[in-house]
């Protein structure tokens, strides 16, 4: 921001710079002793500094911005299209991206084309577009990473890691987690457990409920062995009076379910996951 007591080439320059007019490098190197490692990349381009920014730039493309919410700026950003001017909004990138544009012309973030970068806004709507945002398993959708305006943060990059060494890792939230894939949703636990009232599996309207498996099988069961001994039964000639004369339309069918009930009461425990339980 320029004062009173700023020289009139400093303002120049102020004016110049945030309007994306910079002084031109036209030498392709210096005599400068820049060390053993370092290499000098005239290639990479200053950050864009909007009023009121306080901007730290590395020599390789990383740079930190603790700017706000700049509506009638002559060159407009991606995060000011919601809010008031002073709102506040952290960006945080690692690399920088190819705009096509000279070196000396100077740059502000885009997130969706610049490397690793993590977002904390106010007021802000982020023009970030997520990989996937599939929201069917919801009756009333969560407001999208890219429409949502208020306090959010947003790390992007090509992987994300969390990772530790001792403790736990806790997520939590006033509304809902979402995981979102466009491939799979993979978890590799020795126990998996899921503590809830209601567990909807398929649909977020499923309705049929899932069989308790030992109950089931317990009182099948009985019944399979039961109708062992009826089929067996009903194989025996009966009549009345004596000579017994055997009922031709019985043999046959109980001879067949006394094998399917035995076949099936063989391999009874076999009906059960040895992986899923339920409660």
């Amino acid at each position: 921001m320029t004062t009173p007591s700023t020289p009139d080439s400093e303002n120049s320059d102020y004016i110049e710079t945030e309007a994306g007019v910079v002084r031109r490098v036209t030498d392709g190197g210096t005599d400068i002793n820049l060390g053993k490692t370092f290499k000098e990349n005239l290639n990479v381009k200053t950050l864009l500094p909007f009023e009121g920014d306080i901007v730290y730039e590395g020599r390789w493309g990383q740079s930190l911005r603790l700017g706000s919410t700049v509506k009638e700026s002559t060159t407009p950003n991606p995060w000011s299209r919601t809010g008031e001017d002073g709102d506040p909004i952290t960006i945080l990138r690692n690399s920088q991206y190819d705009d096509g544009k000279d070196p000396w012309v100077p740059q502000v973030e885009n997130i969706n084309q610049e490397g690793s970068s993590l977002y904390m806004t106010s007021t802000q709507a982020i023009p970030i577009e997520v990989s996937s945002k599939s929201y069917k398993s919801y009756k009333s959708s969560p407001t999208s990473p890219d429409k949502f305006e208020g306090e959010q943060v947003i790390i992007n990059s090509n992987r994300l890691v969390f990772n530790t060494k001792e403790d736990s890792i806790l997520f939590s939230s006033a509304k809902s987690i979402n995981l979102n894939s466009l491939e799979s949703v993979n978890i590799d636990s020795p126990e998996t457990i899921i503590q809830s009232d209601k567990v909807l599996l398929g649909d977020k309207n499923a309705s049929e409920s899932v069989i308790l498996g030992d109950k089931f099988l317990t009182d099948l069961q009985k019944l399979l062995t039961q109708l062992i001994s009826l089929g067996t039964a009903l194989q025996t000639p009966i009549g009345t009076p004596v000579p017994f004369v055997p009922n031709a339309a019985l043999p046959v069918p109980a001879v067949n379910v006394t094998q399917t009930a035995s076949q099936m009461l063989n391999k009874i425990q076999t009906y059960k996951s040895k992986v899923s339980k339920t409660k």
